[in-house]
C-alpha cells in the first residue's frame, strides 16, 4: 500500500501471446514460479485505475513505496548482464510512480533484493547476497542511511 493508503503498488505478468499463456498455466498447475516478466503496476485501492509502471521487460517485483510517495523502490533484473537465465543477478531500482524517473540504486554481482524504506524514509534495508561468505546462497541483512 501507499503510505497515504490511496494505492496498491504490486507487480504483474499479464500473458500476450499463446506461448506465454501456456507457459503460465504451466508454471500454476505445478504451483511454481519462475522469473518471467513480472512489471511493477498501482492501482487504487478498490481496485479502479490500474496503470503500468515500468515497462522493462525484466522481472521486476517486490515494490515498497517510499513515505512521501514520490518514488517506487523495487527489485529487477533489468540490468543482469550475467546472460544466466538460472540465476539472473538482481538489483534494486527507484522510479516514480508514473513511470518516470528509473534510477539504478545498486550495483553489486549477486542477489540485491527485497528493499524497504524506514517509515521516517531516512534509512533503507534490503537483503543482499554481497559479502564474503563459504556459502555463495548465503543472504544476508543491509541497512544503510539514504541521503537524497
Amino acid at each position: 500500500f501507499s503510505p497515504d493508503g490511496k494505492h496498491i503498488i504490486y507487480r504483474a505478468f499479464h500473458p500476450k501471446t499463446a506461448d506465454e499463456f501456456a507457459r503460465w498455466q504451466t508454471l500454476w498447475a505445478n504451483q511454481a514460479v519462475s522469473p518471467v516478466r513480472l512489471e511493477i503496476w498501482i492501482m487504487d485501492t478498490d481496485g479502479n485505475n490500474q496503470r503500468q509502471v515500468t515497462n522493462l521487460n525484466s522481472a521486476s517485483f517486490c515494490p515498497y513505496v517510499h513515505p512521501s510517495g514520490e518514488w517506487v523502490m523495487f527489485t529487477t533484473t533489468y540490468a543482469d548482464s550475467t546472460g544466466n537465465r538460472r540465476m539472473p543477478n538482481f538489483d534494486l531500482f527507484r522510479i516514480k510512480p508514473d513511470g518516470s524517473n528509473l534510477e539504478r540504486l545498486t550495483y553489486g554481482p549477486t542477489f540485491d533484493g527485497f528493499p524497504m524504506w524506514s517509515y521516517d524514509g531516512k534509512k533503507i534495508v534490503w537483503a543482499s547476497n554481497r559479502g564474503k561468505h563459504e556459502k555463495t546462497s548465503e543472504t544476508n541483512i543491509f541497512i544503510a542511511d539514504w541521503v537524497e
